[in-house]
């Protein structure tokens, strides 16, 4: 069957072809047809072509270029093989034996060129079934004029850097129309069976106009006027287009011209021998691309040229940099310093549109474009004080660990920029009392309660105006109250997000700076969660105490990393805030030392070197103090009770008294007697200070039960400190004789009976 001159194939990807077959491809012809065909090794028989399409009489032209794509839905891709036997419309066959028939979940993309329109070919199932809408009507094209219609033109598809080419590129007669394939797309949207849009998307056109340099871009200034007009007069149409992963290579006369498909510029021109076009009859023929091996190829009747790309992306971020597409100029660059430029690029160009906080975070990813000090007076003379503070933030990100000074300045700063917001903040809000006071009632609602009527009920042009000066009183409240939430909703986020800044930086920010720092701010809060991370536990237990919470000061007492100085310190505070958990603390204590003794040898010196054993005589001061209050509470409400003035007053007291009593001489007592009682018994302590401190608390019960049971759990001979506190005596004992009177003065005596006393003697009598 004659079917013409073939102008181009079109072939399967080469990742679907299959060793000794071409599987299914199309033959594009000089006469405007169409047609399947496939080829096998094995099979030495010549089959029929299938003619797919066919231009109308009124449309008719010559193709010049197709290209086509094979879509799999399922499975990956498409199954291999050759066209299987009988020819016709038969399928196409897997090695398998499998098939490309009905139901098959191929797609097919197809694109056609004439010297003037650009034809898209879109369906499903197989070639035959995709071509067959269009058998009496054109599919979609693009149109674009030409000289003639024999002019050179060809269709390339590129960039299929997964499995789908990605760009498309036609040499038309105005230029290289160019632009992008989504293919992934069409592969997972079209329906089995139907046709659909093409998938073409950001259409270019790049006329022949704009790449005609004053002279050749190698030639030098010393160049005649002669060269410059051959170069004048140079073509303006190529005769052939080869695409690479960056640029055009369009083919001229004598030379190549190659364009960056981004920035659609003249990057160079290579000369060709003009020696061997002299030779070649007819000069340069074509330009043909191996896509697997990346190589290119200008070829003329006698000679072959290869154009050989070095590294032709090298300089792509700076093309990406210059159209300000910074996302794709960072993934071309290959150094520090071309990011840095990148990044500098990025952060001028948001601090200039206002973005200030993206112009920060950009700032700090720059190290060495960017002096620091120069981008901090840029945020500072802005008058951007969160956009300095974030970027001191994305700062200490990109700074080396082992510049701990520079480190530890930043943290520094960065810190006291978070106090000056919450401190800004914290002026901004209203006192609590004025902020949480409830919204006046309305003039009209006043006027309703005190029983005059309503201003529509009464139609007075007056009320109908103070109620509506009353509505908008009411916006303006609802519209400050809203402001003041958000207000106290941005302070409680800043206050959360510094806590954490100091949770992260606690290793690199100065102790002692830092703790002034907060000082000064008046941040006694987090001056306590700071101490707390730098394991200060002194200083958060004396906040804590100030402030009454004795939940929290045993939490951190309950802290492995906390000594037990500190527990021996604090107990005697601790005790009046909350006997019960704080004995329970203590029994605790008392445990974790005793199985700690319990262990191993090595391991427990260990631990006692680093908490130290468990000292119960450490604790009598708290406990004495526990025991003193709970007296003193006792006898103040007992006193109370005794001087009432009247009855029911003294009936109040006296019950009080006997409530505090019940809570405080009973219960505060009894917690450090539990105690006692735990190191007595479960501790077997011998310690003659917690058995007679025992004893004391018990004799200081109206029961002597407890005393009793003591006692006899005593082996004898008891203690003597037992016999001074047992009430009665065990034994009786002989009251003291009373004492005899002095003998009066012998003055005072003869004065008393009326007599006079007789002068004192001059000297002392003689000795006997």
């Amino acid at each position: 069957m004659a079917i013409g001159a073939v102008a181009a194939v079109a072939w399967q990807p080469a990742h679907m072809a299959h060793e000794g077959s071409t599987r299914e491809i199309i033959l594009a012809t000089e006469g405007g047809r169409l047609y399947e065909a496939a080829f096998e090794e094995a099979d030495k028989r010549d089959r029929p072509l299938k003619l797919l399409f066919e231009l109308p009489d009124t449309e008719k032209s010559p193709f010049r270029g197709i290209q086509m794509e094979v879509l799999g839905l399922h499975g990956g891709g498409s199954s291999g093989g050759g066209l299987s036997g009988g020819g016709g419309a038969a399928g196409v066959g897997t090695p398998g034996g499998g098939s490309t028939g009905p139901g098959s979940s191929q797609r097919f993309f197809v694109m056609a060129a004439t010297a003037t329109r650009l034809l898209a070919f879109v369906g499903s199932t197989s070639l035959e079934a995709t071509f067959a809408p269009f058998a009496s009507q054109l599919p979609k094209f693009i149109e674009l004029p030409a000289s003639s219609p024999l002019i050179a033109s060809s269709l390339h598809f590129f960039g299929r850097k997964q499995r789908y080419a990605e760009r498309f590129a036609w040499m038309a007669g105005p230029g290289v129309l160019y632009g992008h394939l989504n293919l992934n797309a069409a592969a997972s949207s079209l329906p089995s069976g139907s046709s659909s849009e093409p998938p073409v998307q950001r259409k270019s056109l790049l006329p022949y106009a704009k790449l005609l340099p004053p002279g050749p871009v190698s030639r030098s200034d010393d160049a005649d006027d002669g060269d410059a007009a051959a170069d004048a007069a140079a073509p303006v149409h190529p005769i052939a287009m080869a695409v690479s992963e960056f640029h055009f290579l369009l083919l001229y006369g004598d030379h190549i011209k190659v364009v960056n498909q981004v920035s659609e510029s003249l990057v160079d021109q290579l000369p060709l021998h003009a020696t061997a076009l002299e030779m070649a009859p007819g000069g340069m023929l074509g330009l043909v691309a191996d896509e697997v091996a990346s190589a290119y190829y200008a070829f003329c009747a006698n000679n072959i040229y290869e154009i050989a790309v070095c590294d032709e992306g090298r300089a792509m971020w700076q093309v990406y940099l210059d159209r300000h597409d910074y996302a794709m100029a960072l993934a071309f660059c290959r150094s520090p310093v071309q990011r840095d430029r990148v990044y500098a690029a990025q952060a001028e160009s948001a601090f200039k549109d206002g973005d200030y906080e993206r112009a920060a975070t950009f700032f700090a990813r720059t190290a060495h474009q960017v002096p620091f000090e120069e981008v901090a007076l840029k945020f500072v003379e802005a008058g951007q004080q969160d956009a300095l503070r974030s970027f001191l933030l994305h700062k200490l990100d990109h700074i080396p660990k082992q510049e701990r000074a520079q480190v530890t300045m930043v943290a520094t700063w960065a810190s006291e920029l978070y106090l000056d917001k919450i401190n800004r903040l914290l002026l901004q809000l209203p006192p609590d009392d004025e902020r949480q006071q409830p919204v006046q009632d309305k003039p009209v609602a006043q006027k309703e309660h005190r029983g005059e009527p309503s201003p529509a009920a009464s139609g007075n042009k007056e009320a109908v105006d103070s109620a509506a000066g009353g509505a908008e009183t009411n916006g303006r409240v609802e519209g400050r109250r809203e402001g003041v939430e958000g207000l106290r909703t941005e302070y409680d986020s800043v206050v959360e997000e510094f806590r954490a800044f100091l949770t992260d930086c606690k290793d690199v920010l100065n102790e002692a700076t830092t703790v002034k720092l907060l000082a000064s701010y008046g941040r006694e809060e987090e001056l306590v969660f700071f101490a707390g991370l730098k394991q200060r536990h002194e200083t958060v237990l004396e906040h804590f105490i100030r402030q009454g919470d004795a939940d929290s000061a045993i939490a951190v007492l309950r802290r492995p990393s906390v000594p037990l100085e500190l527990l021996y310190k604090f107990s005697p505070a601790l005790v009046l805030l909350a006997p019960s958990k704080t004995v329970d603390l203590w029994i605790m204590s008392a445990s974790a030392s005793a199985s700690t003794s319990a262990a191993s040898a090595a391991a427990a010196a260990a631990a006692a070197a680093a908490a130290g054993s468990f000292d119960p005589r450490r604790l009598i001061p708290a406990i004495m103090r526990c025991a003193t209050a709970a007296t003193a509470t006792s006898a103040a409400t007992a006193t109370s009770a005794a001087t009432a003035t009247t009855a029911a007053m003294a009936a109040t007291a006296a019950t009080t008294a006997t409530a505090v009593a019940t809570t405080g001489s009973s219960n505060q007592p009894n917690e450090a007697v539990r105690f006692l009682e735990y190191c007595v018994h479960s501790l077997g302590s011998r310690d003659p200070a917690i058995h007679n401190l025992l004893l004391s608390l018990y004799a200081d019960q109206s029961n002597e039960t407890s005393l009793v049971s003591f006692l006899s759990w005593i082996p004898p001979p008891p203690p003597p400190h037992t016999l001074l506190l047992s009430s009665p005596p065990p034994f009786p004992l002989s009251p003291p004789p009373p004492p005899s009177p002095p003998p009066p003065p012998p003055l005072l005596l003869q004065q008393q009976w009326g007599q006079q006393a007789a002068p004192p003697p001059s000297h002392p009598p003689a000795p006997l």
